[in-house]
């Protein structure tokens, strides 16, 4: 297949297991026809080489819809008047793990808005609870909490954290952010969950307004710095 010089010296640094730099995450970025093709292939092979064909399914309960936060881009949005909200109780929590247990599910991500209603006592009480109960990994996606919540909530039973960075660029993040969230503050939560030994499910939104390929092979960096597993997903 027809490929340039440029093209061939990056994968075969990658087959090499190099570190791929900023220049050559944006060039593989801006690939098409042939070389999109080539890099796709090179990608499956990789999948193939590490995970074979294992997949992971994750048993998600949204346990409450009210957040906080005024993100533009998120459904959940306190602003978002149209939006019917819900909170489950601990017994409808410990309810939907059952069930979800009973079809199967070996990992659950116990998720919702940034809600304050859920005080730290009272999730580390109901990730206790299922851990008595059950045999089953559980994760959390429930914002930004704080050091010593994270610590409780780790203590208690559970193994991971979704919590995604959202865009590595400080001006885009304040852009899409109301309410004095920073950029910072989110790494900050990332520095200490490698701390308190999380498994950290991590990444950013694709194809936010202003967002750049520069922005995207950052992302990528940032990402890979971070990340035990990669959650990325697009801006719709």
């Amino acid at each position: 297949k027809k490929t340039s010089s440029r093209f061939k010296k990056i994968i075969q640094k990658s087959q090499k297991n190099q570190e791929l730099n900023k220049q050559d995450i944006k060039y593989l970025l801006k690939t098409k026809g042939e070389e999109k093709e080539t890099l796709f292939s090179e990608a499956n092979l990789v999948r193939q080489t590490y995970l074979r064909d294992f997949f992971c399914i994750h048993g998600i309960i949204e346990f409450s819809n009210y957040c906080k936060n005024d993100c533009y881009y998120c459904g959940l949005r306190c602003e978002n008047k149209n939006l019917k909200r819900y909170r489950m109780s601990k017994a409808e929590i410990l309810k939907a793990t059952e069930n979800a247990i009973k079809k199967g599910y070996k990992l659950l991500v116990l998720q919702s808005g940034e809600d304050y209603f859920y005080t730290d006592e009272m999730l580390v009480d109901i990730i206790y609870s299922i851990k008595k109960r059950y045999k089953v990994f559980i994760f959390v996606s429930v914002g930004e909490r704080g050091f010593e919540a994270y610590r409780k909530i780790k203590e208690a039973g559970a193994s991971g954290v979704l919590f995604r960075f959202e865009t590595s660029n400080a001006k885009l993040f304040k852009k899409y952010h109301s309410k004095g969230k920073k950029l910072k503050n989110r790494l900050g939560h990332l520095s200490f969950f490698k701390k308190l030994n999380y498994f950290i499910a991590t990444g950013s939104l694709i194809g936010l307004p202003g967002q750049t390929i520069d922005d995207l092979a950052d992302d990528i960096l940032m990402t890979k710095k971070w990340a035990n597993m990669v959650s990325m997903g697009p801006y719709l």
